[in-house]
């Protein structure tokens, strides 16, 4: 990956935590009561809400479905965000 694709990665990834972060807080749950509802361990979400790089596409989709969060239109909102930030596109 290239560094400018490194960057827009990171600033997609940044996004989606961001809209997990406040969908958490809408919903008004603990993290353990969002792993227990997403099926993820407590970690997991952890990780997920601080923007991790490394959280599998199956922990992503059951964040998502935890949340009620449609998990293309997420991604489809975090590239765009991404572009517009940087000027480019990851795909």
């Amino acid at each position: 990956m290239t560094g400018n694709r490194k960057v827009l990665a990171a600033t997609a990834t940044a996004y989606i935590s961001a809209e997990f972060e406040r969908a958490k807080l809408a919903k008004r749950v603990s993290v353990r009561a969002l792993a227990t509802e997403a099926h993820l361990g407590s970690s997991t979400v952890q990780r997920a809400l601080k923007g991790s790089s490394d959280l599998p596409v199956e922990a992503y989709l059951m964040m998502c479905s935890a949340l009620g969060i449609n998990p293309v239109d997420l991604m489809k909102r975090a590239e765009e965000h991404a572009s517009a930030a940087h000027g480019d596109k990851l795909g």
